[in-house]
């Protein structure tokens, strides 16, 4: 009733508009100016309960209250029920006490061969030390820098420890699991991790990567061509191959593009290492349904190869048939029978003429395994490369295994694996018993090798003159090696460089003093996290 008396004194500010309207245009007006009323009650009714609600705030102790909500009175449970009502550490998870953060404070994790040391390495592929460089490179990222909370550091609460989101990333990548099941070890929610493991992945690819995966120049060039030489192939450059990997998200219109050989979708990679194992090139990826010829046609190392943009002036010695030594020039790449027969690319005899073209290719054969090898270890030590990749693009497939490879890198160089050949030690004795088995061996498996006038290849495959050329001279350089008793076989890595033994390594640090360290920390080992039944596996695969 006193809307409606308001809005009929109200006619009296509309005069001119009196004469014009009809009747029920005003009782419009009438009913909307009503109901103004009654929204000016109900807000005059809330500003009051507002300033009651102030000022009994003002009249209680300075502190932060969270209000309840309904689903955390029911559901949710506080993360750190020690900490006090109205906290946020409340309902945050706290790295520091993760079983992670107790492990990188272990007595002896930054020594190698420890226990500690090796079970930190066990979970995340990489020794502490190398952990501790990667975060303080990535601390250059404005996102990942850490920031404590507090003032002078910004608003906000504090960023989780960057060292702990690293140790993630890094778990996903050695199991091939998915932030989920690295969030109780981490203590830092899957959401957090789920933005910052795959930008992290992506940063070790770009820029990581781009660092660690290089072309071998100067010293390093020099002692790998000398590796190659004494196995009897001199100029050889790398080892090259294709490695697929499997693709379980590929659209289904582009199945065509992707199914190869294996029968499902995969993503291909042309990957060139050295005879020690480390990666020095890694091409664009291709679809899996395109074979070895095409990738090798959009390699640009093999472009750079044979247009002699690699080392052009860099000379090497082949013996001729009466044993002078001639000078060539020229690089190569070792692959298999299935790239084109250009000079760059020498392959093994799929049929043999004679007795040193035999031993030749079978011989070849077996120094082409380092890149098979390499493959290997790759997918032993980061389990991720084991199975189906489920993102939605071949470029993160690529970013993933560019990123493994550079830890595979860093881990070699840690190790001073990527060396192997560069010292007479890591060379079998002639007459002892390891070159005794590994000729045995050899011999055997050259009975296998078809004796033939030529050697058959596909009909596709692109052929140049100076491919044939060059595998004569090669044939007759390594028949007159071997009869001088020039060629060699290196030892594995594990006679040549083997690692010392945790109780050693421990002995000499004085961990076994006291009494109470005579024994493994049995405790201390199961509170270091969840394990994967992978983990005794993992621990053979590395040697320790």
């Amino acid at each position: 009733m006193n809307g409606e008396i308001r809005a009929r004194k109200s006619r009296s500010a509309f005069p001119a508009s009196r004469k014009t309207m009809d009747t029920d245009s005003w009782d419009d007006v009438w009913a909307a100016a009503a109901r103004d009323a009654c929204n000016w009650k109900s807000l005059r009714r809330r500003r009051q309960q507002r300033q009651g609600a102030a000022a009994a705030a003002a009249a209680t102790p300075a502190t932060r209250v969270r209000k309840p909500r309904k689903k955390e009175q029911h559901k949710r449970s506080p993360l750190n029920p020690e900490e006090p009502d109205g906290s946020l550490k409340r309902w945050r998870f706290d790295p520091s006490k993760s079983p992670w953060w107790k492990l990188m404070n272990r007595r002896g994790v930054r020594e190698p061969g420890t226990r500690a040391y090796l079970k930190f390495r066990r979970k995340f592929r990489l020794p502490l030390t190398e952990v501790e460089k990667l975060v303080k490179e990535a601390q250059s990222v404005p996102e990942w820098k850490d920031k404590p909370s507090g003032v002078g550091h910004g608003r906000g609460h504090g960023r989780h420890p960057l060292i702990i989101k690293v140790l993630a990333a890094l778990r996903c990548l050695a199991k091939g699991v998915d932030v989920e099941e690295v969030e109780d070890g981490a203590q830092i929610s899957q959401y957090t991790l789920a933005l910052f493991v795959p930008a992290f992945v992506q940063w070790l690819s770009e820029v990581v990567g781009a660092r660690e995966i290089r072309l071998p120049k100067g010293d390093h060039l020099d002692r790998s061509l000398h590796v190659y030489a004494r196995l009897g192939y001199p100029g050889a450059y790398c080892e090259t191959d294709g490695v697929h990997l499997a693709w379980d998200s590929c659209p289904a219109a582009h199945h065509a593009l992707f199914n190869g050989k294996e029968s499902y979708p995969t993503v291909a990679f042309n990957v060139s290492v050295l005879h020690s194992t480390e990666v020095i090139y890694i091409a664009p990826w291709c679809a899996g349904a395109k074979n070895d010829k095409t990738q090798a046609q959009h390699d640009y190392l093999f472009q750079r190869l044979r247009s002699g943009q690699i080392e052009p002036d860099r000379t090497y010695y082949l013996y001729s048939a009466d044993g002078t030594a001639v000078e060539c020039k020229g690089l190569y790449a070792i692959v298999d029978g299935g790239y084109h027969q250009w000079r760059i690319l020498q392959c093994p005899l799929k049929a043999a003429a004679g007795e040193d073209a035999r031993e030749w290719s079978e011989r070849m054969e077996s120094v082409r395994k380092a890149v098979e090898r390499t493959f290997g270890i790759l997918r032993k030590r980061f389990r991720i490369l084991r199975v189906a990749f489920e993102c939605q693009s071949p470029a993160q497939i690529e970013h993933t295994f560019r990123a493994c490879v550079a830890l595979h890198n860093i881990l070699l160089r840690h190790d001073g694996r990527d060396t192997m050949g560069h010292y007479d030690t890591d060379w079998c004795t002639r007459g002892g018993d390891d070159m005794v088995a590994r000729e045995d061996i050899w011999a055997e498996r050259c009975k296998h090798v078809v004796r033939a006038p030529h050697n058959e290849s596909s009909c596709n495959s692109q052929r140049e003159p100076g491919h044939v050329t060059l595998r004569e001279k090669l044939i007759t350089h390594f028949g007159v090696a071997r009869a001088r008793y020039e060629l060699a076989w290196p030892k594995t890595a594990a006679h040549a460089r083997p690692r010392m033994p945790w109780s050693e390594a421990e002995a000499n640090l004085g961990y076994f003093d006291d009494e109470e360290d005579e024994q493994p920390d049995i405790e201390q080992d199961a509170a270091d996290g969840p394990t994967f039944a992978s983990d005794a596996e993992d621990e053979a695969d590395e040697g320790y």
